[in-house]
């Protein structure tokens, strides 16, 4: 059970590793020093989504920062690098290699160089080398890329037996969190149907060639919206990522408790059907509120399953301790 729980770990410090990088590096890419005022609306639903997971706590209830473009940018490159950050890049990495050191008899060779790799890669910068904000969306573009190693052999190298299927599980459990906060996060913004808002919501969730090949027109939020949140198809959905997770608990042991409400299975087919029956197309006529619509609401209520989901996982699978990782009690 112990390397299970290595393993789940791996996978969701590995997604929430790639979430954050693709999260800044939007930031960064978009972040002007002349500008930084007029910049904010258009960053919000990132950096409010970066303050909800813990990557910059408290950085949406910070309003100097729209006047203070150096502080702005200290805080961005802190996201990276700084390891006392307890949501930092850095922070996320060291997690994820102190688990692979905990599993390093059951990896091959070459995931070990990837995650060795990618951890020297982040480290933070000698204090004589004056790191930039180009400086840092290139260290971000070699992180992700050593991301999408480590996925890939993780998805071609592995068997399929339980190793393989944990560190999936928890990376579409990770990656859902944080596909439904930035979705949630664009809800509560004003101008969510602002084309350049959408379109650096399909940016983030690399998406964006699918939307221009399906619809050849500029975002729109209903469109945006149904591609991110209910296409089974996108493997950068929210449905896919539940509908892959059903097929794991397919596979896995039986649960002592499956039947019951708050097992994995309940919460996990509960989730799918309501995500099955959602209809976007009610944003499209919202002018306002649009955080308590239908959409908004199914939103919020995946948001508040997915933490129940991983601790059941922990509960069934992980009992070797009384604490789990994410620090809630467990049962014996």
């Amino acid at each position: 059970s112990r390397l299970a729980d290595n393993f789940f770990w791996m996978g969701r410090y590995s997604e929430r590793a790639d979430a954050t990088s693709r999260l800044l590096r939007c930031a960064l890419l978009r972040f002007n020093p002349e500008r930084t005022s007029s910049a904010m609306p258009l960053l919000s639903p990132l950096l409010r989504t970066l303050d909800t997971r813990g990557q910059m706590p408290g950085v949406t209830s910070r309003p100097d920062l729209r006047l203070n473009p150096e502080a702005f940018e200290a805080q961005l490159l802190a996201a990276i690098f700084d390891p006392a950050c307890a949501g930092s890049l850095r922070n996320t990495v060291d997690h994820l290699f102190r688990l692979a050191i905990q599993v390093r008899d059951r990896t091959s060779t070459d995931m070990w160089r990837v995650i060795s790799n990618l951890s020297d890669r982040i480290a933070k910068p000698t204090s004589s080398l004056v790191m930039l904000a180009g400086d840092a969306v290139g260290v971000l573009n070699q992180t992700l890329q050593s991301l999408a190693a480590f996925h890939g052999l993780a998805r071609e190298n592995m068997t399929r037996a339980q190793a393989w299927r944990f560190i999936d599980m928890g990376l579409r459990i990770e990656r859902a969190v944080y596909l439904c906060t930035l979705l949630d996060s664009t809800l509560q913004l004003q101008e969510a149907e602002n084309p350049s808002v959408l379109e650096l919501i399909l940016e983030v969730v690399d998406s964006s060639i699918t939307y221009r090949s399906r619809y050849s027109l500029l975002p729109q939020i209903a469109a945006v919206f149904d591609l991110i949140l209910l296409d089974d198809k996108n493997p950068r959905s929210v449905l896919f990522q539940f509908n892959q997770l059903v097929r794991h608990f397919e596979r896995l042991p039986q649960e002592r408790e499956a039947t019951k409400p708050g097992s994995g299975r309940a919460i996990l087919h509960d989730g799918a059907a309501r995500l099955e029956r959602g209809d976007t197309r009610e944003l499209a006529a919202l002018k306002g509120n649009r955080h308590e619509s239908k959409v908004g609401r199914l939103i919020q209520q995946t948001l508040r399953d997915l933490p129940k989901l991983s601790d059941a996982i922990a509960a069934s699978y992980f009992a070797h301790s009384s604490i789990s990782r994410t620090g809630r009690e467990m049962a014996s």
